[in-house]
């Protein structure tokens, strides 16, 4: 499997328990999606490894996750701070005016005051935010992810329309 066919799901934070699960931070709005996940892969240096997932428990931004083949925990120790990832096509679509960060590149930002800003180069996580990075000309653009300023995701358009705050687009 290829990384671009993949997305950033967590890391395993530590082992749980005698029968090899494993703790993991899982980095989504609600992990209780992901409890039927049938299976992930967890990068190590640069190759992905594929698990079966036996079973998910979910928890606030965590999960308690059984892997088929790791039962103990010596094993499971061995998989700490891999980061998981999990196939695009396990993603549900994204509900109305919402979207997954990694789709929103090459998407163009508008703003009803100034009109087009330009194209979505990359998503910045950054600890209190992420940031859609555009390019309006040579001029790097930062916007903040939030629902105040992003008002609506318009996925077939592939446009996001934003209301930025004064002095925003002069910094």
């Amino acid at each position: 499997m290829d990384i671009s066919n993949c997305f950033y799901l967590g890391y395993v934070a530590k082992t749980h328990g005698i029968k090899g699960e494993i703790s993991a931070v899982i980095d989504a709005d609600s992990t209780e999606k992901y409890k039927n996940l049938s299976s992930l892969f967890l990068k190590r240096e640069s190759e992905l490894l594929h698990y079966k997932v036996e079973s998910l428990r979910p928890a606030k931004d965590s999960g308690i996750i059984k892997l088929e083949g790791i039962d103990t925990p010596e094993k499971a120790k061995e998989l700490r701070g891999m980061e998981i990832y999990v196939e695009l096509s396990f993603l549900p679509p994204a509900e109305k005016n919402m979207f997954y960060l990694h789709d929103v590149i090459g998407f163009i930002v508008t703003d009803k005051a100034h009109g087009e800003i330009g194209q979505v180069q990359a998503v910045l996580e950054y600890p209190s935010q992420y940031l859609l990075q555009v390019m309006q000309g040579k001029k790097e653009v930062l916007i903040p992810v939030n629902a105040v300023i992003i008002q609506k995701v318009d996925h077939e358009r592939r446009v996001i329309e934003v209301e930025v705050p004064e002095g925003l687009l002069e910094i």
